[in-house]
């Protein structure tokens, strides 16, 4: 498919992008260092111009950061439970995912030609047969280009995810894309060494939570905002 009557149009810069990020828990279990507390944590991201008007600047990476006392357990994963990204990119699908690498779900709002065209896709969260995690995306019938592409996204100590947004998420068709809002639910969980682990545990809290949605933009420069969730 192509961006019918698609003209050239180029986002507004960094500078003039505003970004916000919200993150909610599903419980405010402390959790031990002996009996982590599982999670499922729902973020939901926006971006928007200064102006008012046209597109964000494209987003090049995106990287979450989880507070003190969050892990991300991808490194422990099960092998049988895990997806290969580079025969997801072959096959432009995640079907042949084993189930139990699935730990998220949600949908994206992209942007392109200077706001004018709007595109709809899904969002599934696998772990990655290297123990990182990546975000397939898949766009939905009858939208202006076809998107099914996986972003890859390197977990460090457990504690951050940044994904790489690959060129042709950037520049589907050609023509610079940009994120309107994004939402993504992480959740699952795996039995490993006969206890059953969740894919986010929590081993304790002092008074709140900060997380952090750093944005990485085509121009390098970055953008953070915080959430704070008392627990």
């Amino acid at each position: 498919l192509a961006l019918t009557g698609a003209v050239t149009a180029w986002a507004v810069t960094s500078a003039q992008t505003n970004i916000s990020a919200n993150f909610s828990p599903n419980n405010k279990r402390k959790g031990t260092a002996n009996r982590p507390a599982p999670k499922a944590l729902v973020i939901n991201h926006d971006q928007s111009t200064t102006t008012g008007s046209g597109q964000p600047e494209t987003s090049a990476a995106i990287r979450l950061g989880f507070p003190r006392f969050w892990r991300v357990n991808s490194g422990i994963w099960p092998r049988r439970a895990r997806c290969n990204i580079q025969t997801v990119n072959q096959r432009g699908s995640d079907s042949g995912c084993p189930r139990g690498s699935r730990v998220g779900s949600g949908a994206v709002n992209l942007l392109a030609g200077d706001g004018a065209i709007q595109e709809a896709a899904d969002l599934r969260l696998h772990v990655s047969r290297d123990g990182d995690l990546f975000i397939f995306l898949d766009s939905r019938p009858g939208e202006p280009v076809e998107l099914n592409a996986a972003v890859p996204c390197e977990v460090a100590r457990g504690r951050t995810a940044t994904c790489n947004i690959p060129e042709t998420l950037q520049r589907p068709a050609g023509v610079k894309s940009s994120i309107d809002n994004l939402r993504l639910r992480i959740a699952g969980s795996q039995r490993i060494r006969g206890k059953r682990r969740a894919i986010l545990e929590t081993t304790g809290c002092r008074r709140a939570w900060v997380f952090t949605f750093t944005v990485i933009f085509e121009d390098r420069v970055r953008k953070t905002d915080s959430d704070r969730v008392r627990c």
